[in-house]
């Protein structure tokens, strides 16, 4: 929408510069266009550049326990971790999801089939961290940006 606000403004300025003989006339439709027009293309530069508009809202889930990868008979669980790439603090990890799965699966590992699947990948990325617990959860916590007022979706 505010493309279409800066199409029109530069049109509307144009007119009120060229095509507009009175020279009150073309001043003040001219000027105003002009106005409106910066301001267009303001708005729309700091929702770019700094995310106008919009806030951070993050939530965070905590999933059902996760299962040894390792031997069921074994008295002690384990994970299996492994990071992808040198020093990016991402990683794939080897577990089970429930006590009936007969072999661990490889979870949080990014799907790269097509090009969107790599864009997500890259937004996307799995930590561990050593607590208290007793047994081990998976917690996610997704954060995304939203409009301050659902009338900037329309505008932006």
């Amino acid at each position: 929408m505010i493309v279409l606000l800066i199409v029109f403004f530069s049109i509307l300025t144009y007119i009120g510069l060229v095509v507009i003989k009175p020279l009150i006339t073309r001043t003040i439709v001219g000027g105003l266009a002009l106005i409106l027009l910066l301001g267009s293309v303001g708005i729309l530069t700091l929702h770019m550049a700094d995310n106008y508009g919009t806030k951070e809202v993050t939530t965070t889930s905590q999933s059902s326990a996760v299962y040894t990868a390792g031997d069921l008979s074994a008295p002690y669980g384990m994970i299996i971790k492994s990071e992808i790439g040198q020093n990016t603090g991402n990683y794939v990890f080897v577990f089970r999801t429930s006590a009936t799965e007969k072999t661990a699966q490889v979870q949080f590992k990014p799907t790269t089939t097509t090009i969107l699947d790599v864009v997500d990948a890259v937004k996307k990325s799995a930590d561990y961290q050593l607590t208290s617990r007793q047994k081990p959860v998976i917690i996610t916590k997704t954060v995304r940006r939203v409009f301050f007022v659902n009338t900037d979706k329309i505008i932006v």
